[in-house]
Formats: C-alpha cells, structure tokens, sequence
C-alpha cells in the first residue's frame, strides 16, 4: 500500500490480508499490518493483525484456522462473480463503515458521507494516542500470539470438497446495486 502524503515522500506499507465473505454476513479477516484499524468491533467481522506473522503460507493457514473457528467449517462462502471482484470489495468497505452506525461512531450526513460523531472522533482520536495506542497493540499481540499457537497445535488441512453456486438474483444489500454473487460451501 502506497501512502501519497502531499509534498513528503511517499510511504510504502506492505502487509498481506486474507478476507472471508460468509454468507450470513459475517467477515473474518487476517492480516500482518502493524496498523490497527480505528473502528469499533461488531459481532458481524472480526479482524486479526499478527504483525509478527511474515510468512504468506503461515498467515494463510492462520486464516484457514480462524475461519473454522468463527464461521465453522461448512458455512457458505460467498466470493464475487468473475469480474465484479472490485465492486465486490467496495461494497464490504461501505458495509464496514455502514456497521459503525450501531456503534455511535459514525452517522450518516446524506449522499453516500458518513462522519465521525463526537463521541466517535473522541475515541477513534483516544485510541491512537499513547498509552492506548500502545495498550491496543499489545493486547492485539497476545491475541495474536495465542490464535497462532491454537492454529499451529492442530494439523493443517486445507479445504477440500468445496461447492461453488452462481446466484445473479442475490437481494441488493445497502440500497444499492449488488454485483452478482458466487456462494461458496
């Protein structure tokens, strides 16, 4: 990920992320940023950052672990049809900021811009700062340090015997246009 700051020098982060789209709604995502995400979290996804987890394979297998897990292994997976990937992804972004409504972080302002509520900016703002910034990492850490023992302690299988239906007449969700979906079980 590239970083365009203005005037200074661009910054390149590099981090790998997996994302799991489970058909009743619910993400499951992995990745090794050493960033953590400024939103609250919801029943509906839960994210993981094992920034000590370099290793492609591993984060992967860690993913496959956690999907399990939170999903179980026989809940339909959805993926987008062939060449909607993009508007696939958009639409989970929005999602990810349309849950935050619940929180009290954000709230919508009309024509597609939601904004920060006060309380929202305060803690968005709180948990970037020190000590909480440092605090959150840690406790992320150890959370991830104990997922990837749990994971490592069973043996590694990757899926098998995996079904793939097309399904153009999914509902929009959002009120907007839903790209055509492939549920994967």
């Amino acid at each position: 990920m590239i970083n365009r700051n203005g005037d200074r020098p661009n910054q390149a982060k590099r981090y790998v992320e997996f994302l799991t789209r489970v058909h009743d709604g619910v993400s499951v995502t992995t990745n090794n940023s050493k960033e953590l995400g400024a939103f609250k979290k919801t029943a509906a996804s839960d994210t993981l950052s094992a920034q000590h987890v370099p290793d492609v394979a591993h984060l992967y297998r860690l993913h496959l672990w956690r999907e399990t897990q939170i999903a179980g292994a026989t809940a339909p997976r959805v993926l987008p049809a062939p060449g909607n990937e993009m508007p696939w992804f958009a639409e989970l972004f929005e999602e990810s900021i349309k849950r935050q409504l619940d929180t009290g972080y954000l709230m919508f302002a009309g024509d597609g811009v939601y904004l920060p509520t006060v309380q929202g900016a305060y803690r968005m703002t709180w948990n970037e700062l020190p000590p909480m910034k440092s605090l959150r990492r840690s406790s992320e850490d150890k959370r991830a340090e104990a997922q990837v023992r749990q994971a490592s302690s069973v043996p590694f299988t990757p899926p098998t015997n995996v079904k793939v239906i097309t399904t153009t007449d999914a509902p929009p969700r959002g009120g907007g246009q839903t790209p055509p979906m492939r549920k994967v079980a």
